[in-house]
Protein backbone atom coordinates (compact mmCIF):
# COMPACT_ATOMS: atom_id res chain seq x y z
CA UNK A 1 0.00 0.00 0.00
CA UNK A 2 1.68 3.65 -1.19
CA UNK A 3 0.74 5.55 2.39
CA UNK A 4 0.55 9.27 2.09
CA UNK A 5 1.97 11.29 4.71
CA UNK A 6 1.07 14.30 6.44
CA UNK A 7 3.37 16.11 9.21
CA UNK A 8 1.53 18.43 11.51
CA UNK A 9 4.00 20.49 13.65
CA UNK A 10 1.89 20.77 17.04
CA UNK A 11 1.49 23.81 18.92
CA UNK A 12 -0.56 25.77 22.05
CA UNK A 13 -3.01 27.33 19.37
CA UNK A 14 -2.05 26.00 15.95
CA UNK A 15 -1.07 23.02 14.31
CA UNK A 16 1.20 23.63 11.15
CA UNK A 17 0.42 21.15 8.44
CA UNK A 18 2.52 19.64 5.86
CA UNK A 19 1.76 17.59 2.76
CA UNK A 20 4.87 17.53 0.82
CA UNK A 21 3.94 20.62 -1.34
CA UNK A 22 2.31 22.87 0.87
CA UNK A 23 2.01 24.47 4.56
CA UNK A 24 -1.40 25.07 6.09
CA UNK A 25 -2.36 26.53 9.79
CA UNK A 26 -5.32 25.29 11.53
CA UNK A 27 -6.64 26.41 15.10
CA UNK A 28 -5.72 23.70 17.35
CA UNK A 29 -9.06 23.38 19.08
CA UNK A 30 -11.71 20.42 19.75
CA UNK A 31 -12.60 18.54 17.27
CA UNK A 32 -9.76 19.93 14.93
CA UNK A 33 -12.89 21.10 12.56
CA UNK A 34 -10.63 22.99 9.98
CA UNK A 35 -8.26 20.48 9.71
CA UNK A 36 -11.44 17.77 9.09
CA UNK A 37 -12.60 19.86 6.48
CA UNK A 38 -9.10 20.20 4.66
CA UNK A 39 -8.54 16.27 4.84
CA UNK A 40 -12.16 15.23 3.34
CA UNK A 41 -11.41 17.84 0.48
CA UNK A 42 -7.87 16.85 0.02
CA UNK A 43 -8.05 13.09 0.25
CA UNK A 44 -11.45 11.44 -0.16
CA UNK A 45 -11.49 8.20 -0.48
CA UNK A 46 -7.78 7.66 0.42
CA UNK A 47 -8.16 7.76 4.63
CA UNK A 48 -7.03 4.42 4.99
CA UNK A 49 -3.85 5.33 3.34
CA UNK A 50 -2.98 8.67 5.58
CA UNK A 51 -0.14 8.20 8.10
CA UNK A 52 0.08 11.56 10.31
CA UNK A 53 3.53 12.01 11.41
CA UNK A 54 3.87 14.20 14.09
CA UNK A 55 6.04 15.30 17.14
CA UNK A 56 4.03 15.02 20.50
CA UNK A 57 3.80 17.87 23.01
CA UNK A 58 2.50 17.08 26.24
CA UNK A 59 -1.74 18.57 26.33
CA UNK A 60 -1.23 20.56 22.75
CA UNK A 61 -1.56 17.07 21.24
CA UNK A 62 -4.13 15.89 23.12
CA UNK A 63 -6.81 17.36 20.21
CA UNK A 64 -5.08 15.65 17.50
CA UNK A 65 -4.67 12.64 19.45
CA UNK A 66 -8.61 12.02 19.99
CA UNK A 67 -8.88 13.71 16.11
CA UNK A 68 -6.66 10.50 14.70
CA UNK A 69 -8.45 8.28 17.04
CA UNK A 70 -11.48 9.34 16.32
CA UNK A 71 -11.25 8.93 12.39
CA UNK A 72 -9.26 6.02 12.99
CA UNK A 73 -6.03 7.56 11.23
CA UNK A 74 -2.70 5.72 11.40
CA UNK A 75 0.28 8.03 12.94
CA UNK A 76 3.81 7.82 13.92
CA UNK A 77 4.77 9.33 17.17
CA UNK A 78 8.05 11.03 16.97
CA UNK A 79 10.28 11.04 20.18
CA UNK A 80 10.37 15.07 20.80
CA UNK A 81 14.47 14.50 21.56
CA UNK A 82 15.10 13.43 18.15
CA UNK A 83 13.44 16.06 15.85
CA UNK A 84 16.04 18.62 17.07
CA UNK A 85 18.22 16.23 14.97
CA UNK A 86 15.84 15.96 12.24
CA UNK A 87 16.37 19.69 11.77
CA UNK A 88 20.32 19.55 12.05
CA UNK A 89 19.99 16.43 9.52
CA UNK A 90 18.47 18.29 7.24
CA UNK A 91 20.51 21.70 7.04
CA UNK A 92 17.94 23.98 8.59
CA UNK A 93 19.27 26.41 11.72
CA UNK A 94 15.85 28.27 12.89
CA UNK A 95 13.52 26.64 14.15
CA UNK A 96 10.04 27.73 13.51
CA UNK A 97 6.64 25.53 13.19
CA UNK A 98 6.64 25.21 9.54
CA UNK A 99 10.26 24.24 9.51
CA UNK A 100 9.65 21.61 12.02
CA UNK A 101 6.38 20.14 9.91
CA UNK A 102 8.68 19.96 6.98
CA UNK A 103 11.26 18.02 8.97
CA UNK A 104 8.92 15.63 10.23
CA UNK A 105 7.87 15.54 6.37
CA UNK A 106 11.16 15.03 5.27
CA UNK A 107 11.80 11.97 8.26
CA UNK A 108 9.60 9.49 5.99
CA UNK A 109 11.14 10.09 3.28
CA UNK A 110 14.85 9.18 5.25
CA UNK A 111 13.57 5.83 6.51
CA UNK A 112 13.88 2.14 3.79
CA UNK A 113 10.50 0.87 4.59
CA UNK A 114 7.47 1.10 7.16
CA UNK A 115 8.54 -1.18 9.60
CA UNK A 116 11.25 1.55 10.19
CA UNK A 117 8.92 3.93 10.85
CA UNK A 118 9.00 3.16 14.60
CA UNK A 119 5.49 1.88 14.60
CA UNK A 120 2.53 3.17 12.37
CA UNK A 121 -0.18 2.59 14.91
CA UNK A 122 -4.10 3.42 15.70
CA UNK A 123 -4.17 6.18 18.39
CA UNK A 124 -7.22 4.54 19.28
CA UNK A 125 -5.43 1.18 20.03
CA UNK A 126 -2.88 1.99 22.77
Amino acid sequence: MDYIFIAMDVAKETLVVYNGKSTYTYPNERRLKHLAHFLRKRYRGKEKRLVIIYEPTGPYSVFLEEFCAWKRLKVVRLNPRKVPYLLEVTGQRAKTDHLDAKALYAYHSSVKSISSLGGIMLIGHL
